[in-house]
């Protein structure tokens, strides 16, 4: 958990450039402080940089997929207890596994989206 008044860390992993770019003024205007990637091995270098207090993981990336990665991801002492979010532009993608968090679909209002990000804190 962050300091006392201190923005909340997350790290935005999707390969689209309109959707990270839309989440990070969202979400940064609501005062978390926003990293983004555009691929999993972007992804992953950050975190060996920073650890997030959340991560929001898109489902289909170019280097794999998000369901696969929050696994492998898991599985660093140092994510064990981060949440991760997928987030899918297809419901049938909501699928429940024990590395992810919850399930986000991309038709939420984007000013809805740091609410429901908080509730997984």
């Amino acid at each position: 958990m962050a300091a006392e008044g201190a923005p909340m860390k997350i790290l935005i992993v999707d390969d689209a450039p309109d959707i990270r770019e839309i989440l990070e003024i969202v979400l940064a205007g609501d005062g978390w402080d926003v990293s983004t990637a555009e691929s999993l091995t972007q992804g992953g270098a950050q975190l060996d940089q920073a650890t997030p207090q959340l991560i929001l993981l898109d489902f289909q990336l170019p280097d794999g997929d998000g369901v696969t990665a929050a696994k492998q991801w898991k599985t660093r002492p140092e994510l064990a207890t981060v949440p991760i979010v997928l987030y899918t532009g297809n419901d049938s993608h909501a699928v429940a596994d024990p590395a992810l968090a919850g399930v986000i679909v991309k038709t939420i209002d984007p000013f809805e989206l740091s609410q429901r990000l908080r509730s997984f804190l």
